[in-house]
């Protein structure tokens, strides 16, 4: 850390001298960047866990110290825009291996002072690739609610292709995104069960889905034809009962 902290007061006055001021957030963010552990106000996420899936859970942090510039295209007027990035929290397994803890700190400090916007959950496999990721949303914003508990019933969508296998969940949880507060501690207690019974079949080669209940869907071709929705695979399915729910706790 010493070592860090001289070689940028070497650094940066040259950067000054540049005059380039959005450089210099750049690499002292590099070496200052969101602090994950950082203390203050923070949004707690509580898991199940299954033994063919993970939770991700990652921050998207912005930046209005830190900004970028951007020219129009007869570079004669330039405007800015706020720096985001983001990172993935770690997960920490309970003792009994059934449910996992990740904490996302609201102001992620940093030199740029990083502060939280959106968490995105997404439950993947941890026997196949993921070919795409079904995110679930939680805006920060001034919301009255800090607390919110969801359980969602994931149906795997398995896409063959050649001598590969990849696999997403459509998830029964298909609303817009919630919305917690950005100004106290926040809890989300995400509950699911992948249900094997749900599992649909894509034969990419072949351009068709091969529902529960045996049902044929010809695809388009296309990458977005590939993504079945929930609803479509129960309506294509002998289970029509299924447990879902979201609500705030607060």
């Amino acid at each position: 850390m010493l070592m860090t902290i001289i070689k940028s007061l070497i650094f940066i006055p040259y950067l000054l001298l540049s005059g380039c001021g959005e450089y210099i957030n750049i690499y002292l963010d590099n070496k200052f960047p969101v602090n994950m552990n950082n203390d203050g106000k923070k949004i707690t996420v509580y898991s199940t866990i299954s033994p063919e899936t993970v939770v991700l859970v990652r921050g998207t942090y912005t930046s209005n110290k830190c900004q970028r510039s951007h020219f129009n295209a007869s570079y004669t007027e330039v405007t800015y825009s706020s720096l985001t990035q983001q990172v993935e929290a770690e997960r920490k397994i309970a003792e009994d291996n059934k449910n996992a803890t990740y904490t996302v700190p609201i102001d992620g400090g940093g030199w740029c002072n990083w502060k939280l916007v959106e968490i995105e959950i997404a439950p993947l496999s941890t026997k196949y690739e993921v070919l795409v990721r079904r995110n679930m949303v939680f805006s920060l914003t001034n919301s009255e609610h800090s607390k919110i508990k969801l359980f969602a019933t994931l149906a795997p969508v398995i896409v063959e292709e050649k001598d590969e296998q990849s696999i997403y969940y459509s998830s029964s949880i298909m609303e817009d995104e919630q919305k917690l507060s950005n100004k106290s501690d926040g809890e989300i207690y995400f509950n699911y069960k992948v249900e094997p019974k749900l599992t649909t079949t894509i034969i990419s080669n072949d351009n068709k889905a091969i529902f529960p209940n045996g049902n044929i869907k010809i695809l388009d071709g296309s990458s977005y034809s590939r993504i079945i929705n929930f609803n479509e695979i129960i309506e294509n399915s002998d289970e029509k009962a299924f447990t879902s729910f979201v609500r705030y706790i607060d």
